[in-house]
Parts: structure tokens; C-alpha cells; sequence
């Protein structure tokens, strides 16, 4: 699941990405950062949750961008849902 965010078409990184996605129920998974500032955590992990969508954490903003291919650590990270080209 990791090796999937390195394809593009496949994720969506930043959190104001993440969050949007996730009210459009888009998202598969989301990842986060354990570093990343605790209100931003907080409410991807709040809106993860309120979706039923599984996060899974990890320990470094760094580690998730280099996950996702991008030269700058992030925050937040999703898979999409695999028909999410179907639905657009």
C-alpha cells in the first residue's frame, strides 16, 4: 500500500487536499504525519474518522514525502478509492 503513493495518479498529498477528498469519500486510506503540527493532525485524523476511512501513521513528515516522491515532507497523504476515475 506504501508503494502506491508514489504514483500519482493513485494519491493525494497536503492536507487541504486530504480533507477535501475525504468529504467527496474518495479516499481508500489516508497516511499521517506523527510530526506533523497537532491541529492539522487532528483533524485529519477527525475527518478520517468520521468518514470510516483507516489511517495509517507515520513518523516523520520527511519519511511521508519521500513515500510520496515529492522533495518536501507533508503532512497528509491518501490513496484513492480505485474506481475514483469512474466517478470522476
Amino acid at each position: 500500500m506504501r508503494e502506491a503513493l508514489g504514483m500519482a495518479d493513485k494519491r493525494v498529498v497536503g492536507t487541504k487536499q486530504i480533507l477535501r477528498e475525504l468529504q467527496k469519500q474518495t479516499l481508500q486510506t489516508v497516511f499521517v504525519a506523527m510530526d506533523a503540527d497537532d491541529y492539522i493532525f487532528r483533524r485529519v485524523m477527525s475527518a478520517a474518522e468520521d468518514n470510516h476511512i483507516p489511517v495509517v501513521r507515520i513518523n516523520t513528515m520527511k519519511e511521508l514525502g519521500l513515500l510520496c516522491k515529492i522533495n518536501v515532507g507533508t503532512a497528509a497523504a491518501g490513496l484513492f478509492k480505485p474506481d475514483h476515475e469512474a466517478i470522476g
